[in-house]
């Protein structure tokens, strides 16, 4: 699982791709909690204005109704984006959610048509009978095709590598973040909502999942600190854990 486009991206929009997710993984974790919200309030009960281009939380301002609020505090969903995953299942009758204002877009410098001036650019020196560069064009009366291809396809490549350095640099000079790979797929975002909106221990978690009581503790805060959801308090030792149907 990537969080992002390419191998670099801005902040928010892995911010927002692992909110989608873990949105995703409490509608399945947590089947019966988007049917409580639908009748338990309407949109119509919210005094909220949205905010169409708004880049950060709440798009939607104003004040929700208190059983909105009763319900996020149920599963442990008070951040303002929480409440506005709320507000737009609200509007649509199912769950929905729309994503903040992403700048996707980054100006760094490249033409439309790379010249030597801006972006990639190879040329071949003219043949001759002088000495063979690396970026030399091939002369048949003293090389071999074959020689001449290998020399020329490396000085390429190097070439190539020396504008992909310069562009990832420009690109993190103007604020760009390598995207997250999630190599256990949804695996930990099942594992957060466990814990958060089911309030079921680490051990339990890990217990079920055969995986060590660390491992998912760690995964569990730092998709928490990625998405900006407020960890619930711990719950007592010997508290009954929610059904996942509730």
């Amino acid at each position: 699982m990537k969080l992002g486009g390419g191998d670099l991206t801005r902040h928010t929009e892995v911010v927002e791709n692992a909110r989608f997710h873990f949105l995703e993984a409490f509608v399945l974790e947590c089947p019966k909690a988007v049917p409580a919200l639908l009748a338990t309030t309407t949109f119509e009960g919210q005094e909220v204005t949205e905010e169409r281009w708004a880049t950060e939380a709440p798009r939607w301002k104003g004040q929700p109704s208190e059983a909105l609020q009763r319900w996020a505090e149920h599963y442990h969903l008070t951040d303002p984006w929480c409440i506005d995953f709320a507000i737009y299942t609200l509007r649509e009758g199912r769950a929905a959610y729309e994503p903040l204002k992403v700048e996707t877009s980054v100006a760094l410098g490249q033409n439309a048509h790379p010249d030597p001036e801006h972006g990639f650019s190879f040329t071949l020196r003219a043949p001759g009978f002088g000495p063979t560069l690396p970026e030399s064009g091939w002369n048949p009366a003293r090389e071999a095709r074959g020689e001449a291809k290998k020399r020329i396809t490396l000085a390429l490549g190097q070439k190539l590598d020396e504008y992909l350095d310069e562009m990832e640099q420009r690109a993190r000079m103007r604020g760009l973040v390598a995207s997250i790979r999630k190599q256990d797929g949804d695996r930990h975002f099942r594992w957060f909502v466990r814990y958060q909106c089911r309030e079921e221990s680490y051990s339990s978690i890990a217990k079920s999942e055969h995986a060590d009581r660390r491992t998912v503790s760690e995964a569990v805060k730092d998709l928490a600190e990625l998405i900006g959801l407020t960890l619930r308090p711990a719950t007592k030792p010997g508290r009954p854990r929610r059904e996942a149907d509730t």
